[in-house]
Formats: C-alpha cells, sequence, structure tokens
C-alpha cells in the first residue's frame, strides 16, 4: 500500500531525541469511549476546552490518520490487547451486560495480552476503568496479565454510583466494592496511586475512560441506574457531553504534572486515543470532524480517531505524522519498547510503531480492513471500498472512495472506477477467509447471570 498521504515530521529534531530513548519506558495508555475525531482541540475541534490533551499534542506526535479495528467497544479493545484483528479471538461483537446469548463469552484464557508480554520485561500492570472483554472469571483482567484492576467489566456504568444497566459493577481486583466519587475523578486518583506506587520500576497503567460515552452525568448528579437512582434520568443528555470531556482532560493533566513531579516525565510514554468515533446523534455537540459517520459506521467517522503521543526527550514535540496506523499497532509498539520478542505461534497483524513515533520511519505498506457483520470496509492508501449488507434495512451497497481527494466520503467512485472496486473487494473476500481460519471459538464458561452480577472472590486460575 502506498501512502500517498504527506507526512509533516520534525526530522533532525526526531533523530536526535531518538538517542536518548530508555531502555524500558513506562507506558500510560489512555483510552477514551465514544470519543470523535473533531472532539478534541488539537485535531481542531472548537466545542470541547481540552488544553491538557492539547498540550501534550504540543510537546509530542499527532498520527492524523490513525484508526479503531472496530467501531464499537469490546472489538476494538480485543485487536489492541492482542495486536489481532479481533476476528481472531472470537470478539468481533459487543458484549451487552445480561444478554442470555452472549453468558459466559469473553476474552478466552490463552490469549495473550499486552500485560502477559510485559511483566517478561518486569513490567507491573494496572487496568484502571473499563474492561468489556468478559465478566467471567477466566476472562478477568487479572487472568489476563493485569496485576492491579479497579474499575468495570461491563459497557458501562453510571458515573456516580458505578452500577451498569443491571448491577453494581465497581472492582477492585477480584472484588466487589464501592466507593464515593464521580468516575474519572476516581480513576485519575487511582492512576496517580498506581504511577507513585511503582515510579522506580517500569509499569503499564491501561486507563480506560468512561468518558464520553453514556450516560451522560457531571459530579454531583444523581444515580441514572442502579437500586437508588432518583427517578428516570434520560441516558443521553447532549448538553453534558461536552463538560465530560473536559473533566477528562483535566485528570489527564493531573496525571502529566504527576509524571513530572516524579521527575520520571522522560521515562514515560503516554498515548491517547478513543475506542470508536462518536455517537452520530450527538451531533453537533459529538463531532467527527470532517469525517463522515460515526460509531458503528464503516465510514471514516465510526473509526477515525485521535491519537497523540508524548514522550519527553524521546517523541519531538510539534511532530504531526500522517502514517495510517491501528489500534492492533500498540501491542506490537510496546513489545518493541520494552525490548521483547515478538510472538512467532500466533502471527501479529499489528505493526510496531516505535521508529515512526521516535525518528517518523514510514510503515510498511498494508492492506487494512473492517468488519461489524453489517458492515466492512478495506483500505489500500488512498483507496476505501465500503461493503453494505444489512438485511434489517434492506441496504446492499459497495461503495468506492479516493480519501485523498474526498476525505468526507461523499463522492461514490465504484462505478467510474470498477477495476479498482473489484480488487479491493477480492482483498476483503480473501481476508475474511484468512481470520475465520484458526479464529478462537468463544469459551462458554458455564456459569450464571447471577454469578457474574454477583460473584465470590475468585483464587487466581494455576
Amino acid at each position: 500500500m502506498k501512502n500517498t498521504l504527506p507526512i509533516l515530521l520534525l526530522m533532525a529534531g526526531a533523530l536526535t531525541l531518538n538517542a536518548a530513548t530508555p531502555e524500558k519506558p513506562n507506558i500510560i495508555l489512555i483510552l477514551a469511549d465514544d470519543l470523535g475525531y473533531g472532539d478534541v482541540g488539537f485535531t481542531g475541534g472548537k466545542a470541547a476546552r481540552t488544553p491538557e490533551l492539547d498540550k501534550l499534542a504540543a510537546e509530542g506526535l499527532v498520527l492524523s490518520d490513525f484508526h479503531t479495528n472496530g467501531v464499537a467497544c469490546t472489538p476494538t479493545r480485543a485487536a489492541m490487547m492482542t495486536g489481532r484483528y479481533q476476528q481472531r479471538s472470537g470478539l468481533s461483537n459487543v458484549l451487552f451486560v445480561g444478554r442470555e446469548s452472549q453468558k459466559g463469552t469473553g476474552m478466552a484464557p490463552h490469549e495473550v495480552l499486552i500485560p502477559e508480554r510485559l511483566r517478561e520485561a518486569g513490567y507491573k500492570s494496572a487496568l484502571m476503568g473499563k474492561w468489556h472483554l468478559g465478566s467471567q472469571p477466566g476472562a478477568h483482567p487479572m487472568q489476563q496479565g493485569f496485576d492491579e484492576f479497579i474499575g468495570f467489566l461491563e459497557g458501562h456504568v453510571d458515573y456516580t454510583n458505578k452500577w451498569n444497566r443491571m448491577w453494581p459493577d465497581w472492582n477492585r481486583g477480584y472484588e466487589k466494592f464501592t466507593e464515593d466519587g464521580y468516575l474519572p475523578h476516581l480513576l485519575t486518583r487511582h492512576t496517580i496511586d498506581f504511577i507513585e506506587a511503582n515510579k522506580d520500576r517500569p509499569f503499564f497503567v491501561y486507563l480506560a475512560h468512561a468518558c464520553p460515552h453514556t450516560p451522560h452525568m457531571l459530579p454531583g448528579d444523581p444515580p441514572v441506574y442502579g437500586s437508588d437512582a432518583k427517578g428516570k434520568a434520560e441516558n443521553e443528555q447532549p448538553e453534558k457531553y461536552v463538560p465530560m470531556i473536559t473533566e477528562m482532560d483535566n485528570g489527564i493533566g493531573e496525571i502529566a504534572n504527576k509524571l513530572r513531579e516524579l521527575r520520571i516525565d522522560k521515562k514515560t510514554l503516554v498515548i491517547f486515543t478513543s475506542d470508536n468515533g462518536q455517537v452520530a446523534d450527538l451531533a453537533p455537540v459529538a463531532s467527527a470532524g470532517p469525517y463522515r459517520g460515526g460509531k458503528g459506521d464503516m465510514y471514516e467517522g465510526g473509526h477515525r480517531v485521535p491519537f497523540l503521543a508524548w514522550w519527553p526527550g524521546s517523541i519531538a514535540p510539534g511532530t504531526i505524522s500522517s502514517q495510517t496506523a491501528m489500534t492492533a499497532d500498540l501491542f506490537p509498539t510496546f513489545l518493541d519498547l520494552a525490548g521483547l520478542p515478538m510472538p512467532s505461534e500466533r502471527p501479529l497483524d499489528g505493526l510496531s510503531l516505535k521508529e515512526t513515533l521516535l525518528s517518523g520511519k514510514p510503515l510498511p505498506e498494508r492492506i487494512l480492513f473492517w468488519d461489524n457483520a453489517r458492515e466492512k470496509a478495506v483500505r489500500d492508501g488512498k483507496w476505501k471500498l465500503v461493503d453494505i449488507n444489512d438485511r434489517k434495512k434492506n441496504i446492499h451497497a459497495r461503495e468506492l472512495y479516493d480519501l485523498e481527494a474526498d476525505a468526507g466520503e461523499t463522492n461514490d467512485l465504484a462505478a467510474s472506477q470498477p477495476e479498482i472496486a473489484a480488487r479491493l473487494f477480492r482483498e476483503l473476500e480473501k481476508w475474511s477467509a484468512d481470520v475465520a481460519e484458526g479464529a478462537t471459538p468463544q469459551p462458554h464458561y458455564e456459569i450464571s447471570s447471577d454469578e457474574v452480577s454477583n460473584k465470590p472472590k475468585h483464587q487466581k486460575a494455576p
């Protein structure tokens, strides 16, 4: 795949800084939830105030063509944690709390995740926030390599009392517990506590924010879910969307300031991105910027998201790169930074971004794919094919876009460029067969809904 988009890089500065790169940097991965490309200042967004993120972006690198592997929560997180397309781990669809057909599903125990590999290099790892890769014991984050976990297992919770739609879902390790406070504030505090406790060793923090996913809530709001909910509140309250982003931004600033205070900022890589695009129905307060669509769509607004990397002394400030990358690239990137070999038993779909982040090295040519069962897409350089097969809406279409000339995907070229459309569709069919072959079957643990919602303390599996 030839990347024809321009790359703006401070090459000399990046190469100079790269010489002082620590051998095993601390890694903080911050993932927003349902945040659109245009919902932050450093991508040109105007609605939300994100001065802390904008400062990190100005002091680091922005990837303007960064994409999620999925267009909703679970699939993207599965690809990010494994470095492989989510279809390979059997998590190509969103896990819904309490849905009978999904009881017992989740990340299989034999899948290898980021924290499990980083442990080999002496890292201590923590998940603060949202998991959403299975709530049964075998899929629990502490069974998947995390040393510490404070957060929620399902897709979203009340920001005040931490109930999901059906039961309390605030956990410390394997135990449920109660804690007063606004969810983003608590995640910031627990993240800082972990950093302070592990400042003298390499650490990995996955800070999986709930913001700005529904229910839209601000500090001091009464509960929306749970036994103490004060009446039936609206799940979507658009007027709170932008202030929620600002609350998250404030917390990220606190974390960056703590790194500076502890004098470990030059030993720490911070990455910020989102798990998919914004909910399109929340427009105009939620924004995909110049792109079409939103969460759940195969158009750019569904999977092109903000991305920044901050690492003082190693990443040159003010760097902007148009290299095309995906969340599955983070797994090999972190292994590369930690000096670990890439797995040989299960090839990765992601590529290491290390040299792109540090010195502006272009990524190898490749074709990228998306699939949410109703729609599929394939990207090769400037060309993107969207294949729609939505039986519920009775929509069947195949659309071709030149993203270099038409980033907003308004001019369908499938009829005028049939050879390109046909070639990309063949690539899509070949990829679909490849990820299906040898895909991990869902484990289907024998566990009831009651066990999930009120599970006792579990012993770690040998």
